[in-house]
């Protein structure tokens, strides 16, 4: 149903697949033999579609797990919802990445890391600034629920109100 609303077509379906699963490392090869070959219109073509595709399943993953969570926020209340959310990020499949990061030690490495998530993995816009003293990352678009407020999926979808807390 959310992936008709949302207008996700069978070939982006397909792209999207290919890119997460075994058909990445093909597809990126692809774009790199035909930036070899010095056809970069065909490799931006390429690009173009690969991130179509993938932006398409991440908003169809988005509003996939805002609609859950919001069924769970109505069904049994914002108390059972942070507990839903609290044990899920105590277990260990969640923890591992955070974990992972953890080992990064040096800041530059761990601000292109971070950047990198938030901006390619979830389609946010970011600035970074460096300061004397620190790193600064201007979320200027969340890729999730500011997009999900730029494509208009409150209130028409009837997402709670309360799941979307994003300012930006």
């Amino acid at each position: 149903m959310i992936a008709n609303r949302i207008g996700v077509t069978l070939d982006q379906a397909l792209d999207a697949e290919a890119a997460f699963g075994d058909g990445s490392a093909e597809q990126q090869r692809r774009v790199v033999e035909l930036v070899d070959a010095g056809d970069t219109a065909g490799a931006k073509a390429s690009w173009a579609q690969l991130e179509a595709a993938v932006l398409a399943l991440h908003t169809f993953r988005r509003d996939w797990v805002t609609a859950t969570l919001g069924d769970l926020y109505r069904e049994h209340g914002v108390d059972e919802l942070s507990a839903s959310l609290v044990y899920a990020g105590s277990q260990p499949w969640w923890q591992a990445g955070m974990l992972e990061e953890e080992k990064v030690d040096d800041p530059i490495a761990r601000v292109r890391q971070w950047s990198y998530m938030v901006s390619v993995g979830v389609f946010s816009t970011i600035a970074v600034t460096e300061r004397d003293d620190c790193f600064v990352i201007h979320h200027k678009v969340c890729g999730s629920c500011g997009r999900q407020k730029l494509d208009g999926r409150y209130p028409p979808w009837n997402f709670p109100a309360y799941l979307n807390r994003c300012q930006g």
